[in-house]
């Protein structure tokens, strides 16, 4: 049907010689361009309107023309909260100004403010972030619409940045302390020790629409404001380690640097006097050690460890965990030193420095031996010593600590003929579990050990002799013995080799993707992201969150394209390649789509006009419900998707004077999306028929 509203104003530069503009259904005026202009009588109009945001003037667009538009917009900077809006009008006249959100026709005002008189002016609220909507109505008859857009915020600082480190990529991360902060402090320093390999940064930006990066030299990565980056490796010495902030314009950019230095490995001055002759007796849970003092030395420092494959000069690991690394027992004098607490039949590498004190400060090398605690077995006829020492300087290498019979029967436990394969694993693979062979013979109880010291993840149960766990990382070939001791000491043995082979996981080595920046509306340059290399096939590929609405991605060439059909601000995207095993690579970028200052003008002028011309259609309809079949309220009419109020929301002179597109080509139904409308009328009690009045009577729903 084609709509027509007699006595409306015809916008600036057009008359009322109408054609039908179809709009799913309603066809709205569309007025063609003549010499002529229609002219707002004196009467209904205003003769001058200035806007300006903390004294400073705001320019509006078109040029203010009272008699032949109604339609304006203004833009003011991204952190102005209320604008001053001065009107002026000839003879005596009610005039009315408002503001609120231009999204929501039925959100409240934020500011309704009557003008005292003609030259005078009123504050009004802008909408926090967002598009606001002002209208001036003069004596209830005319309404002038201005639109206030924002700039793009320009903030690219920081409120917040702090760091941690840690031993490991993933480790436990703790503080790190940091110069004290400030916003326009650009530069930043830290100091880590040597075992402090790695650092993560957490930014948090000042204003939410901004976007932050960080990462050594060129290589950033996204980071989400008030989250950690991830683990950032540090070499020795000074590391530059880089926070990039970009404005929500996507042009202002503020750089921030970390300067983290990780100190040098303590060096050890090999030609100081070191101890001698170390030697290591295992007793029960525990260690005993003796050496011989080295000339000059202060105090002595003891360490042990249950890792085979830690370097004897690694640093002392300030969790305490001897399974990773070295662990301190003491520091002090004396050359005699009694480890506790450790476990029977593990395996423990022991290391002895000699400190002399200063100035200056020296250390001597390391002198290290081995040995596995064991409990003592113990009879009616049995005398429980420790067994000698089969190095005559390292004691404990191997040894199990067990006693002698005062008459030893010659039994030796034996193996037999049976071996273990060679075991081969992968990184982060469960391993099948193995049993590893049961001995016989030999004099009493046999005990059970397997030296060195287990992969990281691996587990063994010496009661039952299983071998279990997954393997946290890679090494190469190693040779294991499986030792079975009997009462006497005598020892049967097995060697085998394993193997962890390192897990596959996919990579994109050091490629990037540069954030892209978009226009609504207009087709994108076609964007091939990047391929992963490595892993274990096959890969598959995720983007993350959804792309844009218009954008689409072939999963098979990895090629994003389409045409971007609404705003949206810098979002980042995660591009993520997944292997067979589940094993990830990602790369972040960012995505910003532009508005389209054409499409904003056709989205408003569409949503008023049908908002204005639903509303009248429903009222007129209500009207005539109500004159058969007496009160009937109507409730509940939405329209696109939106609630719109059955009493008016904008004036007739809005829904027409909108309705300008005048050669302009646009799919609406893009931009509106379905513009159905329902609505629901509510009967009364007075009705007569019985239905309460809490449930609807009659329901009308529809589109157009």
């Amino acid at each position: 049907m084609l709509l027509g509203i007699p006595g409306l104003l015809a916008p600036a530069g057009l008359v009322a010689a109408p054609t039908a503009l179809l709009l799913g259904g309603l066809s709205l005026l569309h007025a063609a361009p003549a010499a002529a202009q229609a002219q707002l009588p004196e009467r209904f109009r205003l003769t001058s309107l200035t806007l300006s945001v903390g004294g400073s003037p705001v320019t509006l667009t078109p040029s203010f023309t009272p008699a032949t538009n109604l339609f304006y917009r203004a833009t003011v900077d991204y952190d102005a909260t209320s604008i001053s809006v001065t009107a002026s009008w000839s003879g005596s006249k009610a005039v009315l100004a408002s503001s609120k959100d231009w999204r929501d026709l039925t959100a409240p005002f934020l500011s309704e403010e009557a003008f005292a008189s003609s030259g005078s002016s009123v504050s009004l609220n802008l909408k926090a972030g967002g598009v606001t909507g002002i209208n001036l109505s003069v004596d209830t008859t005319t309404t002038y619409n201005i639109t206030i857009h924002r700039r793009p915020s320009t903030d690219a600082t920081l409120s917040g940045l702090t760091a941690s480190t840690s031993t490991s990529a993933s480790g436990t991360f703790t503080a790190l302390t940091l110069d004290t902060f400030a916003a326009g402090t650009t530069a930043y320093t830290a100091t880590v020790a040597n075992e402090r390999t790695h650092v993560k940064l957490t930014p948090t930006v000042n204003d939410s629409n901004a976007t932050v990066k960080v990462g050594k030299g060129t290589s950033l990565t996204a980071v989400t404001s008030g989250s950690a980056s991830g683990a950032i490796s540090l070499q020795v010495g000074a590391n530059a380690i880089t926070v990039k902030v970009t404005a929500q314009d996507g042009s202002t950019t503020k750089t921030y640097t970390v300067t983290v230095t990780r100190e040098e490995a303590q060096v050890q001055a090999q030609n100081n006097p070191a101890p001698t002759g170390l030697t290591v007796t295992p007793g029960d849970g525990k260690l005993d050690l003796l050496w011989t003092a080295a000339a000059g030395a202060s105090y002595y420092v003891v360490a042990y460890t249950s890792n085979g494959a830690v370097a004897v000069d690694a640093p002392l690991r300030t969790d305490l965990n001897a399974a990773l690394g070295w662990r301190a027992a003491s520091s002090s004098g004396g050359t005699s030193r009694s480890i506790s607490g450790l476990n029977n039949g593990t395996e423990y590498r022991v290391r002895v420095q000699a400190v002399v004190t200063g100035p200056p400060w020296r250390r001597s090398a390391f002198v290290v031996g081995t040995g596995t605690p064991a409990a003592p077995t113990v009879s009616p006829t049995t005398t429980t010593t420790p067994t000698p020492p089969r190095n005559p300087t390292i004691r404990g290498g191997g040894n199990t600590g067990g006693g002698s019979s005062s008459t030893s029967r010659g039994l030796r436990p034996s193996f037999d003929n049976v071996s273990v394969p060679a075991q081969s694993y992968i990184e982060g693979t469960e391993i099948t579990p193995l049993e590893l062979p049961e001995a016989t013979g030999g004099d009493g109880r046999l005990r059970y050990a397997l030296s060195p010291v287990l992969p990281e993840g691996l587990t063994l149960n010496r009661r039952v002799r299983r071998l279990s766990g997954t393997p946290t990382s890679s090494h190469a070939a190693r040779q294991y013995t499986w030792t079975a001791t009997d009462g006497d000491g005598d020892a049967a043995r097995i060697t085998f080799t394993v193997t962890v082979a390192p897990d596959l996981r996919p990579s994109f080595d050091n490629v990037s993707v540069p954030d892209q920046a978009y226009i609504e509306g207009t087709a994108i340059t076609p964007l091939v992201l990047p391929e992963a290399t490595g892993g274990n096939n096959p890969l598959t590929y995720a983007l993350t969150p959804a792309p844009p609405n218009g954008l689409t991605l072939n999963d098979v060439t990895r090629r994003l394209s389409g045409n971007p059909i609404s705003p949206q601000a810098a979002t980042i995207y995660t591009w993520t390649a997944t292997d067979a095993d589940g094993d990830e690579a990602t790369l972040t970028f960012t995505i910003a789509i532009a508005v389209d200052p054409h499409r904003q003008r056709v989205r408003e002028a569409a949503r008023r006009a049908l908002a204005e011309m639903a509303r009248r259609a429903m009222s007129g309809a209500l009207d005539t419900i109500g004159a058969r079949f007496g009160a009937v309220g109507g409730s509940g009419l939405s329209l696109a998707g939106q609630p719109v109020s059955l009493e008016s929301v904008a004036s007739v002179a809005d829904g027409v004077g909108m309705a300008v597109w005048n050669n302009q080509s646009l799919a609406l139904g893009e931009l509106l999306g379905e513009s159905a409308f329902s609505l629901r009328l509510a009967a009364t009690e007075e009705v007569g028929d019985g239905v309460k009045a809490e449930g609807p009577l009659w329901s009308v729903w529809g589109r157009g």
